[in-house]
């Protein structure tokens, strides 16, 4: 899987093995297994972006404090932006996922594998206020039933279903390693203008900090020791993209308490130059923040098109630094990579294979969504040495074509 970089990652022990949607957004049906890096290609309007949200959507029900699932719909402008045109008089919208932890040496289950599977149906009042109602929602562990819902007790109180177990510490008990794992996932699209001028922008961070305009105060928050390994990691990671990046530092401004990343250029002079984020073009700001996900985040990462601001060279390196993120953690860890990519030199990276694919095709009601895998000429290719630019990424650019036509002829 490319080359390998000198990346370390924390404790995560858990990974998204399936995903399975009903009525979601672009989706009438989706049930695919999951791969350590998930590549999800499809042209434009297909819901590349759909097709991540329904992880966040997971994400922002467990968080409890300052998400649930009543603002989890809130924030995606209610129940009617969410369920997919096509689902006709079918008014549940369902998101269900499995899950495989690594429960270590120790605990009730000796080291061996954890397997959970959580699903949640959701359904809208008919009448009255027309909120929106926990329909189902079960959790399995190792195939034994720890929640199912509703139980006796939300048929005494009805308004109990307006808030899934998930996000209640009171009633997660059982499973909240999987709400945890959940509030973990990290989703991130950087804007390298919000690293530069974090300081005119103060008060109004987004929950979650998307766009990393938070970058530098999280370096900041860190112990010493901690950041300085980190960057040290960060450096080694990135030389090997760009030779002529020397050490990375941390610094903060005694006037104005700012907080700055340093780094040496080589040039000319026979010890470089010293300069800050605001010498750094925008994708090397990106690079730098995505290379510090990486090492941030225990778990699930959700990137959309990180080619953004690169160059094919750099673009080209990056399904290696994917893969050392995967491959590098100690024994019992885990990270999950999903993102979306239009990008031929991205997906020219001999390493990846076909069941790390996830295709996205017009179909008359909604999208379809497949992996390459399933599909024996893609493989076919594959084993006779093209890459997924070659074999996979020409049907993703047609479909966008096809999608077009639909849409303006």
């Amino acid at each position: 899987m490319g080359g390998i970089y000198p990346l370390a990652g924390y404790n995560a022990s858990m990974r998204l093995t399936r995903l399975t949607l009903k009525n979601w957004r672009n989706f009438t049906e989706v049930d695919i297994p999951l791969e350590s890096r998930v590549f999800i290609l499809g042209g434009n309007g297909l819901g590349k972006s759909n097709l991540l949200d329904a992880l966040r959507f997971l994400r922002d029900i467990a968080k409890g404090v300052g998400g649930g699932l009543q603002d989890a719909i809130e924030r995606r402008g209610g129940i009617g932006r969410i369920r997919s045109l096509f689902a006709r008089r079918d008014p549940v919208v369902e998101i269900a996922v499995e899950a495989e932890e690594d429960a270590g040496g120790n605990g009730e289950n000796g080291g061996a594998l954890v397997r959970w599977h959580y699903r949640l149906a959701l359904r809208q009042e008919q009448r009255g206020a027309h909120r929106i109602f926990v329909d189902e929602e079960t959790v399995t562990k190792n195939g034994q039933r720890l929640l199912s819902r509703p139980d006796k007790d939300d048929k005494a109180d009805t308004e109990t279903l307006t808030q899934t177990a998930l996000e209640q510490t009171s009633a997660n008990k059982d499973f909240r390693p999987l709400a945890r794992f959940f509030q973990d996932f990290r989703y991130l699209h950087m804007v390298p203008q919000l690293v530069r001028h974090a300081a005119d922008f103060q008060g109004r961070l987004l929950p979650d900090d998307p766009f990393g305009q938070n970058l530098l105060n999280a370096m900041a928050k860190l112990p010493e020791g901690t950041r300085k390994s980190r960057l040290s990691r960060v450096s080694a990671a990135i030389k090997h993209l760009k030779p002529r990046f020397g050490k990375f530092e941390y610094e903060r401004d005694n006037v104005t308490g700012r907080p700055h990343l340093l780094f040496r250029f080589q040039d000319w002079r026979s010890g470089g130059s010293m300069q800050n984020e605001e010498q750094l073009s925008d994708g090397e700001l990106r690079l730098i923040g995505l290379v510090w996900t990486l090492l941030e985040s225990n778990e699930v990462i959700m990137l959309e098109e990180p080619e953004i601001s690169f160059n094919e060279g750099i673009v080209g390196g990056l399904p290696g630094i994917f893969a050392n993120a995967v491959l590098s953690r100690k024994k019992g860890e885990r990270t999950q990579i999903f993102l979306t990519t239009h990008s031929a030199a991205l997906l020219s990276d001999e390493g990846i294979a076909p069941e790390e694919v996830v295709l996205l095709t017009v179909e008359n009601e909604g999208t379809k969504v497949t992996l390459a895998s399933e599909d024996k000429s893609i493989v076919a290719q594959a084993k006779a040495g093209l890459s997924i630019a070659d074999s996979v990424l020409p049907l993703a650019q047609s479909e966008g074509a096809e999608l077009r036509r639909r849409v303006f002829e």
